[in-house]
C-alpha cells in the first residue's frame, strides 16, 4: 500500500546518499509508526545518521524520542547532552531535553518539527530535506493527490528511469570496448561523457585505459580508487582516505587488494571493519559483497584476475551508485 510504497523511495533515497540525514530520519520515522517489530531498524537508520552528522539535530530528536520510548531515558539525556556539549545546541534542543529529564516522553512527531540546527543554517538544512512532505502526508493518512503532487512524482520517476536507460547504456558500451568489439565511435563517446564530468562514464574509461589522465573529479571516488588501484602510491591513496572519509572501509579494502606485498596493518584495518559488518543486523548490499568477497580471498590464493574482478565489482557499484549489488 501506500506506507509500503514510501518505505521503498525513503529506502533508496538512504541507500543512494549514505551522508543524507533527512531520508534516514524520515524512513526511521517511517518505521517508528510502523510499530515496535520495526524499532530496532529504526534505531539503526538514526544512529548511523547521527553519527555522520553530529552537527545536526535532527536525528538526534528523533532518536532520543525513540530511546525514550524505548524506556532508554538516560541514554536519551546522554544523548542531547553530548549534542549540546558538541554544538551549543539550541532553545529547541533544550526544551526537549528538560522534558526527558522531567520524566515525560516527547513524540517523534515532535521531534522532528525544529532540524535542532543553529539558525543561520536552519534554513539551509531544510533546502535539503527533500523527502519529507510523503511522510507527513502518510501520519495524516491522507494522499496527496493534487496534480502539482502528482506532475512531480511522474517527473522523479522519469527521471530515474532516464538515469537507468543512461547507466545500462554506458554498461553495454563498456561491456562492447572490452570484448574488443565495439567502434571507434562508441569509444570516443565515452571519453567525451569522461571530459564532461560523468563519473561512470570516466571510471569505465579508466578501467580500459589506465593512461587515461584526465582529471578527475574530487567528488568520482570510483574513479580515483580504479586509477590508484592501476598505480597509485600511498600518499596518494591516505589522501584518497581523507578526501572521501565516508568511503574509508572501501579505499582501505581496495587498497588492500592493490598491495604487492602483505601489509598487516591494513589487513587489521580491514578485518576490524568485516567484523563489525557481520555483527551489524543492517549492512548494505554493497557491503555484504566485500565482506563475502573479502573471506573468499582470505581463503584462497586468488590471482590477478580474480581480484582485479571483485575491485571491479565494488568500484562499479559505487560509481554505478547501484545499492542492489549481490
Amino acid at each position: 500500500g501506500v506506507w509500503d510504497e514510501a518505505e521503498e523511495w525513503l529506502r533508496e533515497a538512504a541507500e543512494r546518499s549514505p551522508n543524507h540525514e533527512p531520508s534516514r530520519v524520515e524512513l526511521a520515522r517511517l518505521l517508528i509508526n510502523r510499530g515496535e517489530e520495526h524499532w530496532d531498524e529504526a534505531e539503526h537508520w538514526l544512529r548511523e545518521a547521527a553519527e555522520r552528522n553530529p552537527d545536526h539535530g535532527q536525528s538526534h530528536l528523533v532518536w532520543a524520542s525513540l530511546l525514550a520510548k524505548r524506556n532508554k531515558r538516560a541514554e536519551a539525556i546522554d544523548l542531547l547532552e553530548g549534542f549540546i556539549a558538541r554544538t551549543g545546541g539550541n532553545l529547541h534542543v533544550a526544551g526537549f531535553l528538560e522534558r526527558l529529564r522531567a520524566g515525560q516522553t516527547p513524540e517523534t512527531d515532535e521531534a522532528a518539527e525544529d532540524t535542532g540546527l543553529p539558525p543561520e543554517i536552519e534554513a539551509e538544512h531544510s533546502k535539503a530535506n527533500t523527502v519529507s512532505a510523503p511522510v507527513s502526508a502518510l501520519e495524516e493518512e491522507t494522499v496527496p493527490d493534487s496534480s502539482d503532487a502528482a506532475s512531480t512524482g511522474i517527473t522523479s520517476l522519469e527521471r530515474i528511469m532516464e538515469d537507468i536507460q543512461h547507466r545500462a547504456s554506458l554498461q553495454a558500451q563498456f561491456m562492447r570496448t572490452l570484448s574488443g568489439t565495439e567502434d571507434t565511435d562508441t569509444c570516443d563517446n565515452l571519453r567525451q561523457l569522461s571530459e564532461q564530468g560523468d563519473t561512470l562514464a570516466g571510471f569505465f574509461q579508466q578501467w580500459l585505459n589506465k593512461d587515461f589522465a584526465l582529471e578527475i573529479p574530487p567528488n568520482a571516488w570510483a574513479w580515483r580508487a580504479s586509477r590508484l588501484y592501476q598505480q597509485g602510491t600511498e600518499e596518494e591513496w591516505q589522501q584518497l582516505e581523507q578526501e572521501c572519509a565516508d568511503k574509508t572501509p572501501y579505499t582501505r579494502f581496495l587498497r588492500l587488494q592493490a598491495e604487492e606485498e602483505p601489509n598487516d596493518n591494513l589487513l587489521q584495518q580491514v578485518n576490524n571493519w568485516i567484523d563489525r559488518q557481520e555483527e551489524d543486523r543492517y549492512v548494505r548490499p554493497l557491503d555484504r559483497y566485500i565482506v563475502s568477497a573479502h573471506r573468499q580471498l582470505l581463503s584462497s590464493s586468488p590471482d590477478h584476475s580474480k581480484r582485479n574482478a571483485v575491485v571491479f565489482a565494488v568500484c562499479n557499484a559505487a560509481a554505478a551508485d547501484a545499492p542492489e549489488i549481490s
